[in-house]
């Protein structure tokens, strides 16, 4: 994403940032999410909704920090 040498259209380029931001934005709410509809269907206290915070949190910022970084080369990869 944003590479130098990238030929793709402005177009593609945005629409790989979106796929991005919304994956990321739904590792975070999605846990959440999931854990608060285990909490309703088994009547206990929100436990589970806080093990989904804290587990989408994780795998979000997981995700977001590689996002950071810069790419690895693999071997055989030529300039």
């Amino acid at each position: 994403m944003g590479r130098s040498g990238d030929d793709r259209s402005r177009l593609a380029q945005g629409l790989e940032w979106a796929s991005v931001v919304t994956a990321i934005g739904l590792e975070f709410s999605l846990p959440c999410v999931l854990g608060f509809l285990i909490d309703r269907w088994l009547g206990i206290a929100p436990a589970a909704t806080l093990v989904g915070a804290v587990l989408g949190f994780v795998v979000g910022m997981i995700h977001t920090i590689r996002l950071g970084r810069p790419p690895t080369r693999k071997p055989g990869d030529r300039d």
